[in-house]
């Protein structure tokens, strides 16, 4: 699954260069480490980087799987932090559209704490996903 994005200012639409992500997620079997699979603290796969001059940033990674404790429809890549200097900070998890129960895309737009976005591609040739994260102007 490739994932790409863009941060940019909440206000003016402006790309945000710099701006640094930490990133998350379960393996394919749906946990976060083999000897506690519920730990998120410890995730194997993670990765922190930073957006480009343009706000652009992307990864290559595995599709997560589904929580094996929970019914299906809750696939995930959980943004910890995306932060940058002059913003406030915010965290998130990005659902995929192909794959939200109802309860859970309802949590989302209710708390704004989940980004639903397309899925493109398919299993064979490659996922992809593309979302724009907006960033709050301080002070």
């Amino acid at each position: 699954m490739t994932v790409e994005g863009r941060v940019i200012d909440a206000v003016s639409r402006q790309p945000i260069d710099g701006a640094r992500l930490v990133v998350y997620q379960t393996d394919q079997a749906g946990t976060y480490q083999p000897t506690d699979p519920a730990d998120e603290s410890t995730a194997r796969i993670r990765g922190e980087f930073s957006s480009d001059a343009d706000g652009e940033f992307g990864f290559v990674t595995v599709q997560p799987g589904e929580y094996p404790d929970q019914p299906p429809g809750n696939r995930h890549i959980h943004f910890h932090s995306v932060a940058a200097e002059g913003y406030a900070p915010r965290g998130f998890v990005l659902l995929f559209d192909d794959n939200v129960r109802s309860e859970v895309r309802t949590w989302a737009e209710s708390t704004g704490f989940g980004i639903v976005v397309p899925v493109t591609g398919d299993p064979d040739s490659g996922l992809g996903v593309m979302v724009e994260i907006e960033l709050e102007p301080q002070g």
